[in-house]
């Protein structure tokens, strides 16, 4: 072969040292590396995507819930009684109006009134009342909130409560009432009378005879035997005769009036 045909066929020839296998097989990690970059890449944004489109449904089917789970109650124009989501009663008086919200209402009881209710409040989370003018939060049982424009009147009959207006808040123990108006905040004991009715739901019944006692001025003996019983129901402020049988009666328990004393038998 001569010399000139040995130079061309040297010329077509690829060397393969070990230093062009070396890069070969890096570049061929590297372009592996590059396309699995380029999948996760692609998976991290479909899935974010995924997750906004999951959050819009959540968040409108969340939204649905709240808005059409609004529960409204007039009275009209007489005294009505509402029992709300957790058994606590409300007496809304005519002319009045409660809101609520039944999706909320487990981790938030939350009433608005515009007018004016009495609440008898069965244990649980806080439960607030929100008016136009300021918010009463429950710490105790029976109250009664009444609301006229910006105008506010909170009484506490039992237990206690905690009245939020816009110049600041107080607790109102039993007994005493808080006014809220444009003159400001003035408070003073309860001298007007009790609402015609008021309502218990499974309130123990010594705690009903206590109210007996302390709205009639009467005195009851003889319930020991009793202590176990709960009373759910209404009683009549202004008729003695009428709150006996509708407490004593409707629990079976047979009594006898002598005065102002009532002995349970």
């Amino acid at each position: 072969m001569e010399q000139t045909d040995m130079d061309d066929l040297l010329s077509k020839m690829v060397l393969k040292t070990p230093i062009n296998r070396h890069m070969e097989e890096i570049g061929e990690i590297l372009a592996r590396k590059r396309a699995a970059s380029r999948r996760h890449e692609t998976f991290r944004r479909r899935l974010t995507q995924w997750s906004v489109a999951a959050s819009i449904v959540v968040i409108t089917v969340v939204s649905s819930l709240i808005h059409f789970s609004e529960t409204y109650f007039e009275s009209g124009g007489q005294e009505l009684v509402h029992l709300l989501p957790d058994n606590s009663e409300v007496i809304v008086m005519p002319g009045s109006r409660v809101s609520y919200n039944r999706f909320t209402w487990l981790f938030n009881r939350r009433v608005t009134l515009e007018g004016e209710a009495v609440f008898s409040v069965t244990h649980g989370p806080r439960f607030s009342v929100g008016t136009r003018s300021g918010e009463v939060v429950v710490l105790g049982t029976r109250f009664r909130v009444k609301q006229q424009e910006y105008d506010l009147l909170v009484v506490c009959y039992e237990g206690s409560v905690r009245v939020v207006v816009p110049v600041g808040e107080l607790v109102l123990q039993p007994g005493r009432k808080v006014l809220y108006d444009s003159a400001g905040v003035r408070l003073s004991d309860v001298s007007e009378p009790l609402p015609a009715v008021l309502s218990f739901n499974a309130v123990p019944l010594e705690e009903v005879i206590r109210s007996i006692e302390e709205i009639f001025g009467v005195t009851v003996t003889g319930q020991e035997p009793y202590e176990a019983i709960v009373f759910t129901g209404f009683i009549t402020t202004s008729d003695l005769d009428g709150t006996l049988e509708a407490v004593f009666r409707a629990c079976g328990i047979p009594y006898r009036v002598s005065g102002n004393e009532i002995s349970l038998k």
